[in-house]
């Protein structure tokens, strides 16, 4: 039987996870507008999506003070991933997979970011599914956005699939960083994903 893949995100993102997808064998619907989502699901139907991967989109930082260039960046970004969520729960199907990729980013480093709060954002997101989608089973994950196209479907299609990075890899990647910094990101990388 083959599974039915929904992508949304950016058309970069979503061209290059969808790719993988289907070379995993999936059917990949591809969803890189936003406004286009909410008919997409309609057509779809219940209960005909076996994974949703909900990737970052770009969001421009828009406004003259900090407050506003921020309050864009959670509304087109991590707030606009609630109503797309929202969107898909009636898609999934019993086992279905979610996998909430993290990184809505602003365009400039003009405005404050916190990487733990947005991850924490996206967590509440994975626990509103599984409570929405319930008592259905659906796997929701968040996955962090350093991850290849690859690795994000294999997660999605394989739940067993390298869930977790290296616990090296933050250590390679920060060689400056001090025992107490490094601990603190291996562990937010096992919370994050598990």
């Amino acid at each position: 039987m083959t599974r039915t893949a929904l992508v949304t995100g950016s058309s970069a993102r979503v061209a290059a996870v969808g790719d993988a997808l289907a070379r995993l064998g999936c059917n990949v619907i591809r969803v890189d507008d936003p406004a286009a989502l909410v008919e997409v699901c309609a057509s779809l139907g219940r209960a005909s999506v076996d994974h949703y991967v909900q990737l970052p989109v770009d969001v421009p930082s828009t406004g003259d003070t900090v407050v506003s260039r921020v309050h864009a960046l959670l509304a087109a970004g991590l707030l606009a991933r609630f109503e797309a969520a929202e969107s898909v729960i009636e898609t999934l199907r019993p086992n279905a997979s979610v996998v909430l990729v993290a990184g809505n980013l602003p365009a400039q480093l003009t405005a404050p970011d916190d990487t733990k709060a947005r991850r924490s954002l996206l967590r509440v997101l994975v626990q509103a599914i599984v409570a929405d989608t319930a008592p259905t089973p659906v796997r929701a994950v968040v996955a962090d956005n350093t991850r290849t196209a690859d690795e994000i479907a294999a997660l999605a299609v394989d739940p067993t699939a390298k869930r977790l990075r290296v616990i090296s890899s933050p250590a390679e990647r920060y060689p400056d960083m001090d025992y107490v910094d490094w601990r603190l990101e291996v562990l937010s990388l096992a919370t994050i994903e598990s």
